[in-house]
């Protein structure tokens, strides 16, 4: 992951990092940790847990895991989102912010992206957190 860290996750009892070089997870509290291949590059820096799996975003985009979360695919649909510098989620409800875009928001998990704000977001870095009581995209 290299010597800069952007994000510590912990998402269903797992610790995800990700940095300039990519990420890792650990599923004992960090006592060990596996490097995630398919993120090598992605400069991770917002995690996301939804129902159907893990977003994570980085310069490069949006990425989505398989059912495992330890494989990522990038999200080439129309509308994806080319840096995303935050993330966050609960239930279907997922957020991302992004320098190109602003705050976006997505009512089914991450696999459609609206605009909520296109101020907001754009020098933003750091974590979206969401409320599962008012979570609505």
């Amino acid at each position: 992951m290299g010597a800069d860290l952007h994000v510590l996750a912990s998402l269903d009892g797992n610790l995800s990092v990700g940095g300039h070089d990519g990420a890792a997870i650990s599923r004992d509290g960090g006592q060990s940790w596996v490097a995630l291949e398919s993120l090598r590059g992605a400069d991770p820096m917002g995690w996301a847990g939804t129902p159907g799996g893990l977003l994570v975003g980085g310069h490069p985009g949006l990425y989505r895991s398989t059912a495992d979360s330890t494989t990522f695919t990038k999200v080439s649909t129309e509308g994806a989102v080319s840096d995303v510098h935050a993330a966050g989620a609960a239930g279907d409800a997922a957020y991302l912010a992004s320098p190109q875009t602003g705050l976006m928001a997505s009512d089914d998990g991450g696999r459609t992206w609206q605009p909520r704000n296109t101020q907001v977001g754009q020098g933003f870095m750091g974590t979206i957190l969401v409320d599962p009581a008012t979570r609505s995209g």
